[in-house]
C-alpha cells in the first residue's frame, strides 16, 4: 500500500516520490527516538509536519484514526478515505480548519460506497481486522452466514439417522486428548477433550470382541464415519467451489465433557483461526498454526435441547479481544455444519460447556495446490481406513502415501532398468471370447490388494491381429498430446505418434471382435468408452511417456471427455476414466517397458499382451498409487493400443464396490464365466433349427464381478442415508422402510372442495406468474403475491375468494410438512422450524394442447441471448422471425433490442440458447417432446445431477431441506390425463418408479435430497395443475419466508381501499 498526499506532491508523483512519503510517513507513526510509540494525535501532527501536508488533509483524512487503503498505477492514485473506528484518537480540534468552509469534507455515503468497493475487492477475506475497524457491519461479521467473510451455515448436511449412529458410539470410541499429544484438558481444567480420527477408528473398530455383535456394529459406526468426513469434504468443495482439488489435512470426531459442579463463564475453546496464530492484533501464518489449511467444517451430532449437555455454543468474533456482544453464535443441533475459510476472517471458539458431554466431527482441508504440496496430511486417511475395515490390511499396521510426482521421477529411472516383475499369482486360464481359434487367455496379477489390482492377460491378441492392427494404425500417425485443463497439448514428458481408430477403419471386424473381449473380461461397458489409440514409440527419439495418471492429475479427476450419444438416442457426457486397458502390439528389442511407479512394479512389452487396471475408487476419486510410465525405447520400436473405459454406463461397478477403499475382480469368478458361456456357445452350434439356436445364445452383458459389501453391511453404515442412489442400484428393495420415514402421502391435506375451487381458476391465475422455463411442455406457475396481485386487478367476482383459498391451503401444507417430520411449522417463534423457501401454483398443459399441430412452438423472455452461436442477423417482424427460425434446422431462438410489436426489428438468430440482461426480448424454440416423454424430467430439490452423484451447490437451491405437492385435481375430473406423480431410486430409473396418482386435497411430501428424486409423467391430454411448497430450516435464505404475510398485505389493502 502506498499513501499519495495531494496537493503536497508533483501533480503527476512518480512511484518513487510516493513510497518515500510513505516510508516516512510510517516512521514517524511507528515510534519516536526512543522506540516509544507516540499518542495517535502527536504522531498526525509530526507525520503532517515532516510531509509538509496541508492541515485540511489531516483534518479531512482524520490522519490519527484511519487506514489508507491506496490502489496504484503508474499515474493513476485512488485514495479510499475510511471513517474512524469508535476507539480511535479524536480528529484536531475543529477550530483549526473549517472543512465546508474549503469544501474538502467527505460524507457518510461516500465512505460507505467505498466499504462496498473494498467488499467487492475481497478485503472482507484479505484484510478483516482492517475492514471491522473501518467499516463496521460490512461485512456481516455478526452473521452466521457471511459469504463476504466466507462463511456459511448448512442446515441439513447429514441425514439424521447417520447423526445418531455416530452419536450412540462417539463417547466409546474417542480416546482422551487425543490430537493434543495426550493433554486431557487443553484449554481448561474442568474441561476434558477426548478425540478420533478415521484410521483410529477403523483400528479401534477391527479390534472389538466379536461376542454379541460388537465387532460388526462397531465396524458400521467406522463406515458411516468414514462416509460422513468424506460427504463433509464434498460439501465444504460445492459451497467453496474447489472442484475436486482438495485434500484433508486432519478429520476428527470429538467429544469435550464438563466435569465437576463449579460454572464459570471461560470458553472452552478460546478464540483462535485455523491458519494462523495471535502475534499482538494481528493473525500471522507459521508452522505451529498449520498455515496450509484453507477451509474447515464443523458438524454437530447434537443439540442441548436433548438433555445431554448445555452450553457450547460455536461462536465467531471478528477480532481477538472483541466483546462477547459482537459474536455470532451458533447452537448446535444434529445435521447442522458449519463451513468457513481458515484464516483471520473467521475467528472463532466455543463458549463454555456449563454441563454434559458435546460431541461434534470437524475436517480441516488443503483446498490449494499451493500449499503442502496440494494434500493435507491425511489426504490418504478415509482410504487407510476403508482398507483396515475391509480386512485388507490388519489394525495398527503403518500405510504408506502413494509417492508424490518427485519422488515418480526418481523411481521411473531405477524401475526402467530393473527386472520385470514376477506375478504375485496366476489365476488360471478360461476359453477366449470372440475368438475362432479357440486361443484360451491366462490371467496373471503383477499388482494386488491392498494395493491397486494390475492384471496380465496374456494370448488375448494373435499374431495376426497385432500386425493387422500395427498396418491400421501406422497410415495416420500425428505428434502425441496430453489432457491439460481441459485441452488437449503437446508435452515434453510424451514423445510418441498416436492415431485413433475408429469404425471406419475396422473393415474386417477386428476392432469389434476386441471391443467383446475387453468388455467381457473386464465387466465393463464401452458404451462410453474413447476409441481404441494406437501409440508408436521409436528408439530414435527414445521414445517414453513419463509417470502420469490417467485419471487427471493434482487431486483432480478429470470428466470433461465429451459426449456420446447412448443406446436411448440421448448426449451424455463420458465422465471418468474408470479404467484402462493396454495391449502390446510387438515385443520391444530394448527398453519400453511399463513401470507402476507407487508399486515398484515394471512390465516387460510382450507382443499379445494386455495390462488391465482401474484409475479410480468406487467414492469416484482417482486412485493415486496407479501412476505408471512408459519407458524409453532404447532399441527398435514400440507398438501399443489403448482402451480408456470411462464411468458413465458403469456405474453398476462403482455402486457394487461401494465402501470397498478400491476397486478389485472376483477374476475366479470372471474364469468361470468365460467358461461357461463357451460351453453355452458350443451347444448353441448343434442346434439345427435358428429360432432355438437364437433363443440358446448366453447373455454377453458385461457384470462387475468386484469385491463388495453385503447389502447388510451396507445397511449398518448408514449408506440408505448417505448414498440412497446407490443402495438403489446395488440392493434394490433394502431401503424401503427408510425410505417411508423420508417420504409421506397424506390424504385430505386440505378439504378436497378447497383443492377443486383452486383448480376451478388456475389456469386463469398462472397467466400472472408467466412461463416456466426449462420445461417440455408450456408450464405456467404463481406464487401467493403474484396471485393477490391478480385478484385485486381481476374482474372474476370469485378471484378474491381464490386468492384466499390459495393462502389457507398454503399454511394447511405447511403444517402438515412440519407434522409429518416432527418438526416446528412455518411462522413458529420456536427454534429448529420450517420456512418457506418458495411457493407455486403450477400448471402443466399437454404437447397436444400447448402445440397443437405445430411442431414448435415459441416462449417469450425477457433480457437478450449473449454473444456467440450467431446464425445470422436480419430486420424483419416477430412472426417473420419465427418462421424464419423454424426454417433454420440449428436455430434455438432469436433475440432483439426493445419490446415485441407489430414493426421490423433487427433480429439476431442463435444456436446456442442462454438468457442475460434487461432491455431486450428473446423467443426460445421448443420443439414437441417425443411421446412419453416426462412433463417434469426427474430431479432432487437441493442438488444436480453429476455422473452418478447429486451435488449440493449453486446453482441448485441447495439449503432446501423439505418440499410438498398438493394435488388440486385428479384424472377422474375430466380436466387432464396422465400427469402421475413418482420417485425414482436413480436417474434414469423409468422401471422402477413409485408412481403416486393425483387426487385432489392429496399431498406428497419429502426430504428435498437425493434419497427423493422425483418428476411428473407426460400429461397426454387437458391441464394438470398443483401447489408446490419448497421449504427450509435456514431462516437466513429462506427467499419466501414472510410470503404469505405480503400477499395479505396485499388483499388488505386493497378491501381497505375499496
Amino acid at each position: 500500500h502506498v499513501c499519495s498526499f495531494p496537493g503536497s506532491l508533483p501533480t503527476t508523483p512518480s512511484l518513487a516520490d510516493t513510497q518515500l512519503h510513505f516510508e516516512a510517513a510510517v516512521m514517524a507513526a511507528a515510534s519516536d527516538k526512543n522506540g516509544r510509540k507516540p499518542a495517535p494525535g502527536k504522531t498526525a501532527r509530526k507525520t503532517a509536519e515532516q510531509l509538509g501536508m496541508p492541515t485540511r488533509w489531516l483534518h479531512n483524512l482524520k490522519f490519527a484514526a484511519s487506514v489508507l487503503v491506496v490502489s496504484v498505477t503508474s499515474t493513476t492514485f485512488s485514495l479510499y478515505v475510511m471513517r474512524p473506528s469508535p476507539s480511535s484518537a479524536p480528529a484536531p480540534a475543529r477550530e483549526e480548519v473549517d472543512c465546508e468552509a474549503e469544501g474538502t469534507c467527505s460524507s457518510a455515503d461516500e465512505a460507505e460506497d467505498e466499504c462496498a468497493k473494498m467488499k467487492k475487492a475481497k478485503l472482507c477475506i484479505e484484510k478483516p481486522f482492517f475492514m471491522f475497524r473501518e467499516c463496521p457491519q460490512t461485512c456481516e461479521e455478526q452473521s452466521l452466514n457471511a459469504p463476504a467473510l466466507g462463511r456459511h451455515l448448512i442446515e441439513d448436511a447429514i441425514p439424521q439417522n447417520a447423526i445418531a449412529t455416530l452419536l450412540e458410539l462417539a463417547t466409546t470410541a474417542t480416546m482422551l486428548g487425543d490430537g493434543y499429544n495426550g493433554m486431557e484438558r487443553p484449554f481448561k481444567s474442568s474441561d476434558f477433550w477426548a478425540g478420533v480420527q478415521p484410521e483410529d477408528a477403523a483400528n479401534w473398530a477391527m479390534e472389538q470382541p466379536e461376542e454379541d455383535g460388537r465387532r460388526a456394529k462397531a465396524v458400521a459406526w467406522a463406515r458411516t464415519l468414514v462416509e460422513v468426513v468424506r460427504r463433509m469434504r464434498e460439501l465444504l468443495e460445492e459451497r467453496f467451489l474447489l472442484g475436486d482439488k482438495s485434500s484433508i489435512d486432519f478429520a476428527q470426531l470429538a467429544c469435550r465433557s464438563h466435569v465437576g459442579d463449579h460454572e464459570d463463564n471461560f470458553d472452552s475453546h478460546p478464540a483462535h483461526a485455523d491458519n494462523c496464530q495471535r502475534v499482538g492484533d494481528e493473525c500471522q501464518f507459521g508452522r505451529e498454526s498449520a498455515h496450509w489449511r484453507t477451509h474447515a467444517g464443523t458438524l454437530y451430532l447434537h443439540g442441548p435441547e436433548g438433555g445431554e449437555f448445555s452450553g457450547g455454543d460455536f461462536f465467531y468474533t471478528p477480532s481477538w479481544d472483541s466483546p462477547r456482544s459482537d459474536r455470532a453464535r451458533l447452537t448446535p443441533r444434529a445435521g447442522r455444519m458449519t463451513a468457513f475459510e481458515a484464516g483471520a476472517s473467521n475467528i472463532h471458539g466455543v463458549e463454555a460447556v456449563r454441563s454434559g458431554t458435546r460431541c461434534h466431527l470437524s475436517v480441516w482441508l488443503v483446498g490449494n495446490s499451493d500449499k503442502a504440496n496440494g494434500v493435507g496430511w491425511q489426504a490418504y486417511s478415509l482410504q487407510k481406513a476403508e482398507s483396515v475395515l475391509a480386512g485388507w490390511v490388519a489394525p495398527n499396521v503403518r500405510q504408506y502415501d502413494p509417492i508424490d510426482w518427485k519422488e515418480a521421477e526418481a523411481a521411473y529411472g531405477r524401475l526402467c532398468v530393473a527386472e520385470a516383475a514376477s506375478p504375485i499369482s496366476i489365476i488360471g486360464e478360461a476359453p477366449l471370447p470372440a475368438a475362432e481359434d479357440g486361443r484360451k487367455v491366462q490371467v496373471e496379477l503383477i499388482g494386488d490388494l491392498p494395493g491397486p489390482q494390475v492384471a496380465r492377460l496374456r494370448g488375448l491378441l494373435s499374431p495376426e491381429e497385432t500386425a493387422k492392427l500395427i498396418d491400421i494404425g501406422r497410415k495416420d500417425l500425428k505428434g502425441s498430446v496430453v489432457f491439460e485443463d481441459g485441452k488437449l497439448v503437446e508435452a515434453r514428458y510424451r514423445t510418441s505418434q498416436t492415431n485413433w481408430l475408429g469404425q471406419e477403419d475396422d473393415k474386417d471386424g477386428v476392432l469389434q471382435r476386441l471391443a467383446q473381449r475387453i468388455s467381457l473380461i473386464t465387466g465393463l461397458s464401452l458404451e462410453s468408452a474413447e476409441e481404441f489409440q494406437i501409440a508408436y514409440y521409436t528408439a530414435e527419439n527414445q521414445g517414453r511417456y513419463e509417470p502420469h495418471l490417467d485419471w487427471g492429475r493434482d487431486q483432480a479427476v478429470t470428466r470433461d471427455f465429451g459426449s456420446f450419444i447412448d443406446a436411448g438416442g440421448e448426449e451424455q457426457q463420458k465422465g471418468a476414466r474408470i479404467a484402462t486397458f493396454l495391449m502390446y502390439l510387438n515385443t520391444v528389442e530394448g527398453g519400453g517397458s511399463t513401470t507402476f511407479v507407487s508399486e515398484n512394479l515394471t512390465l516387460k512389452a510382450e507382443v499379445g499382451t494386455a495390462i488391465f487396471w482401474y484409475n479410480v475408487r468406487p467414492s469416484g476419486a482417482g486412485d493415486e498409487r496407479v501412476r505408471h510410465g512408459a519407458c524409453p525405447v532404447l532399441a527398435g520400436e514400440k507398438w501399443i493400443m489403448t482402451k480408456w473405459i470411462h464411468d458413465r454406463g458403469n456405474e453398476a461397478v462403482l455402486e457394487a464396490a461401494g465402501g470397498m477403499p478400491r476397486i478389485a475382480r472376483h477374476w475366479s469368478d470372471v474364469l468361470q464365466r468365460l467358461r461357461t458361456l463357451d460351453q453355452q456357445q458350443r451347444s448353441a452350434k448343434t442346434l439345427n433349427d435358428a429360432e432355438s439356436w437364437a433363443a440358446s445364445q448366453p447373455s454377453l452383458e458385461p457384470r462387475p464381478l468386484v469385491h463388495s459389501l453385503s447389502c447388510a453391511e451396507r445397511a449398518l453404515a448408514s449408506r440408505c442415508d448417505l448414498v440412497p442412489m446407490e443402495m438403489a442400484s446395488a440392493c434394490p428393495g433394502r431401503c424401503d422402510e427408510k425410505l417411508k420415514e423420508l417420504r409421506k402421502v397424506v390424504n385430505d391435506a386440505v378439504p378436497p372442495s378447497l383443492a377443486q375451487r383452486l383448480a376451478e381458476l388456475a389456469t386463469l391465475a398462472v397467466r400472472a406468474g408467466g412461463l416456466l422455463v426449462n420445461s417440455p411442455v408450456l408450464s405456467a406457475g404463481v406464487t401467493p403475491t403474484e396471485a393477490a396481485s391478480w385478484a385485486v386487478a381481476s374482474q372474476e367476482p370469485k378471484a378474491k375468494i381464490w386468492a384466499e383459498d390459495f393462502l389457507s391451503a398454503v399454511e394447511s401444507v405447511g403444517r402438515s410438512v412440519a407434522s409429518s417430520f416432527g418438526l416446528n411449522p412455518p411462522g413458529s417463534s420456536a427454534p429448529g422450524g420450517l420456512h418457506y423457501d418458495y411457493i407455486q401454483l403450477v400448471c402443466r398443459t399437454s404437447p397436444s394442447i400447448a402445440f397443437g399441430s405445430s411442431k414448435t412452438f415459441f416462449t417469450q423472455h425477457q433480457g437478450y441471448i449473449p454473444a456467440g452461436g450467431d446464425l445470422e442477423t436480419a430486420v424483419m417482424t416477430v412472426m417473420e422471425a419465427k418462421a424464419r427460425c423454424e426454417e433454420l434446422p440449428a436455430c434455438e431462438g432469436f433475440t432483439f433490442n426493445g419490446k415485441a410489436g407489430s414493426g421490423a426489428v433487427t433480429v439476431y438468430f442463435k444456436e446456442r440458447w442462454g438468457l442475460q440482461g434487461k432491455g431486450w426480448t428473446s423467443y426460445r424454440r421448443e420443439s414437441q417432446p417425443a411421446a412419453g416423454t416426462d412433463a417434469l424430467a426427474e430431479h432432487a430439490d437441493n442438488c444436480f445431477a453429476e455422473g452418478r452423484s447429486c451435488v449440493r451447490a449453486p446453482p441448485r437451491y441447495h439449503w432446501r431441506s423439505h418440499s410438498a405437492v398438493l394435488f388440486l385435481h385428479s384424472p377422474a375430473s375430466g380436466d387432464f390425463e396422465g400427469g402421475s406423480f413418482y420417485f425414482s431410486p436413480s436417474w434414469r430409473s423409468r422401471e422402477s418408479r413409485q408412481r403416486i396418482e393425483p387426487q385432489p386435497g392429496r399431498l406428497v411430501t419429502f426430504t428435498a435430497g437425493p434419497e427423493n428424486i422425483h418428476g411428473v409423467e407426460e400429461v397426454t391430454n387437458g391441464t394438470r395443475c398443483s401447489l408446490n411448497v419448497w421449504l427450509t430450516r435456514d431462516s437466513y435464505r429462506a427467499s419466501a419466508r414472510h410470503e404469505i404475510e405480503d400477499a395479505l398485505i396485499i388483499l388488505k389493502e386493497h378491501a381497505g381501499h375499496s
